[in-house]
């Protein structure tokens, strides 16, 4: 039969037509084909693959590059995203420590009863009528004017020092430091030689060209 075929179609159409039939049943074709005894098989399969191989086409070149697509449409807008839930509150603080006591004194004030204020002071030189006055005026007014003791250190009105000028309630103590020919101007009545104020006060000197003093003072209210 396959003389039969071969000799109708040809040498090259007698191998298109395996190859074809090979193609479409594969081969289970060749092993189902009736009246083909193993080596016939054999030689139409060694046939096939080699006429395949010599009639197979030549990959051609890679085709061009496709056109870019169109760009897409836009995205819906997403949804508002829910509002988050509001903190809790932190806790409250610990409550801070009292403060240091201020100063006692307040603008328009006037200084507590018991407390005191200190100062230096100093005076020199003459006038015409050998009298100097000398100023003292408080950082703080009193409720009340005080009564001046001049140099009377370690006594009950006046108990420090130069060094560590103090006064009882209601004194002005005026320590002396340092003076040469130093002395309270007397007149007679009063007021000389003092000027108390609540403000401070005024002492009058009895003194000469070459005389001075200087020292500290304390006032208590």
């Amino acid at each position: 039969m396959i003389s039969r075929i071969h000799s109708k179609l040809g040498t090259a159409g007698f191998i298109v037509a395996i190859v074809a039939l090979i193609a479409a049943l594969g081969g289970a074709a060749i092993a189902a084909a009736p009246k083909l005894n193993p080596t016939q098989k054999k030689e139409v399969k060694k046939i096939a693959q080699t006429e395949a191989k010599k009639f197979s086409g030549v990959p051609g070149p890679a085709g061009a590059a496709g056109a870019p697509g169109a760009k897409g449409d836009k995205g819906d807008k997403g949804d508002q995203g829910e509002k988050g839930e509001k903190g809790e509150k932190g806790p409250k603080g610990d409550k801070g420590d009292k403060g240091d006591e201020g100063s006692p004194w307040v603008a328009g004030g006037v200084l507590p009863s018991g407390k005191t204020e200190t100062g230096t002071w100093a005076v020199g030189g003459a006038t015409a009528i050998h009298v100097e006055w000398l100023d003292i005026s408080f950082n703080i007014p009193l409720s009340a004017a005080p009564t001046v003791v001049f140099n009377e250190p370690e006594t009950t009105n006046c108990p420090g020092t130069f060094e560590d000028p103090k006064a009882a309630a209601g004194k002005l103590c005026l320590y002396v430091m340092e003076s040469n020919g130093l002395a309270l101007f007397t007149a007679p009545g009063p007021p000389f030689p003092f000027f108390p104020t609540k403000a401070g006060a005024i002492v009058a000197f009895d003194m000469g060209a070459e005389d001075f003093g200087f020292g500290t003072w304390a006032v208590t209210s």
